[in-house]
């Protein structure tokens, strides 16, 4: 197979990842590809990344002072869009557009199984829901549930019309967002499924955070709908502030109450809930960025897009980030001015104050919203 992996930097990358610098944080300079990346995943136990590739390949990547390549041979024949790493981080799953699944030890880099016709159409979603169970969701709806033991397919369900866009665990549940603007939800205990009403805009992503009482979707017109648990008939909230007609496409959690989003116009950006506000970008793609995740320590944020790049952030940048912006709100209610400078005019231009839409329902207002971080 050709050799595609090539870690380079230009002046300007350098001066990004130079912003997000930490004295107790080494952040890696950006990896770049030869091709476009879809999703990334940080290993829970090593300083490992792995991405999956337009092409099919599959890059694992240890990261630090220095970055290192390993070989893993992938057998996808069509774009490889998912890949996560186990729970115990011994094992890579990844999942492709020409509907086949593979797991390869991470150690050995070498391929366990793979099931050549794991759906019936391209698989978009991974994600594993306990040490031997893993969930699958594919561009026509279907959700598959997998025995890592027997490599088996336990369980198969279709409750969306269009592609399924994301998925979640809330205890013993899958959460799917899917495209054609519809949440559900199965009980694998019940076996009972909930959906949602119809959505004006497609669903591109779900994350469960405030403890499980809530469930975070992104949407194609650039909002946030909120989800109380266990009403699922509609969004009880809906967070505004990322441009208009971009997409928030992947949605990373911090903490209960802190989140990054990749949005389609390339930025990746912090979302506090309540007090709601999206903040400035942290990360920014050229081009649509795809996926964000956090690294297994917590002290890195990841990114991958359409620029062929993982980039990486500091989470002592976004924790700086928030401080400021809570000081600033402390000084304003307290009357205080804030002076400005020219020179945080473009700071000011990309945060934006986020507006919650509410279906009846008031929130309050929370504080310490970064204190679980």
């Amino acid at each position: 197979r050709r050799t595609f992996l090539s870690i380079s930097t230009t002046k300007e990358e350098e001066e990004m990842s130079e912003e997000h610098v930490d004295v107790d944080v080494v952040v890696p300079q950006p990896i770049v590809m030869d091709d476009e990346l879809f999703e990334i995943s940080f290993n829970p136990s090593a300083p490992l990344v792995a991405c999956g590739v337009i092409t099919g390949e599959i890059g694992m990547f240890t990261y630090g002072d220095e970055i290192t390549p390993h070989s893993i041979v992938s057998e996808h024949e069509g774009s490889c869009r998912c890949v996560q790493f186990s729970a115990n981080g011994n094992y890579l799953f990844s999942a492709s557009s020409d509907m086949s699944m593979q797991c390869f030890d991470v150690e050995k880099t070498e391929m366990m199984f793979r099931l050549a016709d794991a759906h019936e159409a391209s698989i978009n979603c991974l994600i594993q829901m306990d040490e031997n169970t893993l969930v699958t969701g594919d561009d026509e709806g279907t959700v598959k549930i997998w025995d890592l033991r027997s490599s088996q397919c336990t369980k198969s369900y279709k409750e969306h019309l269009d592609y399924i866009s994301g998925l979640a665990i809330l205890g013993n549940a899958i959460l799917a967002s899917s495209g054609d603007g519809r949440l559900s939800f199965y009980d694998t205990a019940s076996q009972e499924t909930q959906v949602s009403d119809d959505s004006e805009f497609g669903y591109t992503a779900v994350a469960v955070v405030m403890e499980g009482k809530k469930v975070l979707l992104g949407g194609e017109d650039g909002s946030m709908p909120l989800f109380t648990t266990g009403n699922w008939g509609d969004f009880t909230d809906r967070i505004m502030g990322h441009p208009e007609y971009y997409s928030v496409d992947d949605i990373c959690v911090l903490s209960d109450n802190v989140v990054c989003t990749a949005c389609s116009d390339g930025g990746i950006r912090v979302v506090t809930l309540y007090p709601n506000c999206v903040h400035r970008t942290i990360i920014s793609h050229k081009g649509p960025a795809e996926c964000v995740a956090l690294s297994g320590d917590g002290s890195l944020i990841g990114s991958c897009g359409h620029d062929n790049a993982i980039r990486f952030a500091s989470v002592a940048s976004i924790e700086a980030i928030l401080s400021q912006h809570e000081g600033e709100e402390e000084e304003k209610e307290d009357g205080g001015a804030i002076e400005e400078d020219e020179d945080d005019d473009n700071d000011e231009e990309e945060e934006e104050h986020a507006k919650i839409e509410s279906n009846g329902q008031h929130q309050q207002r929370a504080g310490g919203f970064f204190d679980e971080l």
